[in-house]
């Protein structure tokens, strides 16, 4: 049986809003790049309410246990003040932006193996919580429900173009 709860709190926000959310309701903030200019939205955010960010290359998604290693590392440095609950935001590039290079499939293993290592490294109780759009933010949801950790999406009041 599987404990990883998956609330989902619906806001009538769109998407920038329910990001900002997110930044605000975590302990840190994990974005997955492909380029400066990307970050900058998030960045500033977490700047403007003073959470940390760890920020990491999107371009390569090798499961690598080393550079997991590293992260979490990362992350311990970033929040060694947090107490036993740690709420991580993640979020990233977008499917949609990665087509050419990667499936979802490749992204939901890269991130399954990382929050695992995490998991363990960090020897916090870990929860998640993204806006839940197609990449990295959808797989880490499901990671989060694969491996047990309470996760929430905030859903955003999508609105769609004419």
């Amino acid at each position: 049986m599987n404990n990883g709860a998956l609330k989902f709190h619906k806001v009538l926000k769109d998407s920038a809003h329910c990001a900002i959310d997110c930044v605000f309701n975590s302990d840190l903030v994990i974005e997955f790049t492909t380029s400066v200019k990307e970050d900058r939205f998030i960045a500033n955010i977490c700047r403007e309410y003073s959470k940390p960010l760890v920020v990491v290359d999107a371009n390569n998604i090798t499961v690598d246990q080393s550079r997991f290693y590293r992260i979490a590392t990362e992350i311990i440095k970033q929040t060694n003040l947090v107490p036993c609950k740690l709420t991580i935001f993640i979020t990233g590039a977008e499917l949609f932006y990665m087509r050419k290079k990667f499936t979802q499939r490749m992204i939901d293993s890269f991130i399954t193996a990382l929050l695992d290592t995490v998991k363990v490294v960090v020897n916090k109780h870990i929860e998640i919580i993204n806006i839940g759009k197609p990449g990295f933010e959808e797989a880490a949801i499901k990671a989060a429900y694969s491996l047990n950790i309470p996760s929430t999406v905030f859903v955003a009041d999508w609105k769609f173009m004419d």
